[in-house]
């Protein structure tokens, strides 16, 4: 059982670790996505590997992680799971320092409904739920049809999401391109270079949604850049400055199916993260409360395993999801997704709503509607383009033979119109 005192400081952990994981999300698409042409990334002003930056990222994201563990030991899973949705509003505050997005209508309004939902969840959840679990406890708890549904549908939908994917990333992997730099900028490029468009004016479009056709003369368009790129320009090459990388994608995803998998990438995520999170409970909570042989029975060493796998394949997602879509638009739907998967864990696994009176019940499953709310007010802050044109292109299915690498130029007269 818990008591008053001990509540609060899961609490306190809880949203410490939502601050954590936050930076480490924002960190790790700032890495990902800053334009360099030296794969050097600024981070407080000293210029850092492009993949340090990103593992520095990483070691955030474990240290959030290990809060979060630590909240569970103190506080329920219905009410731990509510409190660390908070990361969408420490989310909203990094991406504005280090990512310089802008602090939108929607922005505000969905941290301020998660907010709400989030007091809701607290002021219902009773401080008399257990949090200690042997593994005897958790043996019935399995065994119960209901647990054992639960945990059998949500490792289904994980497995056939992360088949989907691989599937999806092969059929229209993503590539960067070169960018000029900013301080070569305005050196103009060649008339004929032209860069293939794969943005769309849909939110959830990836690097791989479907693009407008071409115009008429884009491969003769293409083929004058090639000209100029043998003919050679020794003003743009004596300043050795940025390139311009045109690129002709030949596999592009329909529409229907890039917002699909805008959805399947980040919500997969979150239900891996759902079933860390929940074998990380039972995990610790059965080796903090075993003694002599239970601690060596077979449940805590595959509860350990999964917890062990499930972290490992979180590493994965991270680099696949936000490699590919902005952390605005992904986290959302990832932590919507951790929100259900940690709520139903609560309620239909570990079977906290038997110590929930009905008004309880009924105003925690509202604070969870109204934080889904708050979520979709979220999905509907329009693309930056700002924003957008300083991230790192990316375009589908790009082989070196398809790209055409011209220096920028700075005598137009070589151009032919």
């Amino acid at each position: 059982m818990i008591n008053g005192g001990l509540f609060f400081v899961g609490i306190l952990f809880s949203l410490a670790g939502a601050c954590m994981l936050a930076l480490s999300m924002v960190m790790q698409r700032y890495a990902l996505s800053y334009a360099s042409e030296n794969n050097k990334v600024p981070l407080f002003g000293i210029e850092l590997p492009r993949m340090l930056v990103w593992f520095f990222g990483l070691m955030a994201y474990g240290i959030g992680c290990t809060l979060y563990v630590i909240s569970l030991l103190f506080a329920p899973l219905i009410l731990m799971g509510s409190v660390f949705t908070t990361l969408l509003i420490w989310n909203m505050i990094f991406a504005r320092w280090l990512l310089k997005e802008p602090l939108t209508i929607p922005k505000i309004a969905c941290s301020s409904i998660i907010l709400a939902g989030v007091c809701l969840v607290v002021i219902a959840t009773p401080t008399g739920i257990p949090v200690d679990f042997s593994p005897n406890d958790v043996v019935d708890l399995l065994s119960r049809p209901a647990g054992a549904t639960y945990v059998a549908v949500l490792f289904t939908l994980v497995l056939c999401s992360v088949v989907a994917i691989m599937i999806y990333e092969r059929t229209y992997p993503t590539n960067v391109q070169t960018k000029p730099s900013p301080q070569n900028s305005e050196l103009p490029l060649p008339i004929e270079t032209k860069t293939s468009s794969t943005c769309t004016t849909d939110k959830w479009a990836s690097p791989t949604a479907e693009s407008p056709s071409p115009p008429p003369n884009a491969e003769n368009d293409i083929e004058n850049t090639a000209a100029v790129e043998r003919d050679g320009n020794t003003k743009a090459a004596a300043a050795g400055a940025a390139v311009a990388t045109v690129a002709v994608s030949t596999a592009t995803a329909p529409a229907w199916l890039d917002n699909f998998m805008g959805f399947l990438y980040p919500g997969s995520l979150g239900m891996d993260e759902g079933i860390c999170s929940l074998t990380m409970k039972a995990t610790i909570s059965m080796l903090a409360n075993c003694e002599g042989d239970d601690c060596s029975m077979w449940i805590v060493w595959v509860a350990a395993l999964f917890w062990i796998v499930t972290s490992f394949a979180t590493l994965w997602w991270l680099k696949t999801v936000f490699g590919r879509y902005e952390v605005t638009k992904a986290l959302p739907v990832e932590y919507g997704a951790v929100n259900i998967a940690s709520m139903c864990s609560g309620l239909l696994f570990f079977r906290e709503h038997r110590y929930l009176k009905s008004w309880q019940l009924s105003v925690v499953l509202s604070g969870l509607g109204v934080i889904l709310i708050g979520l979709a007010v979220g999905r509907l802050d329009p693309p930056d383009d700002k924003a957008a044109s300083n991230d790192v292109e990316m375009v589908a299915d790009i082989g070196p033979s398809q790209q055409v690498i011209a220096a920028p130029s700075t005598d137009t007269k070589e151009a032919k119109p």
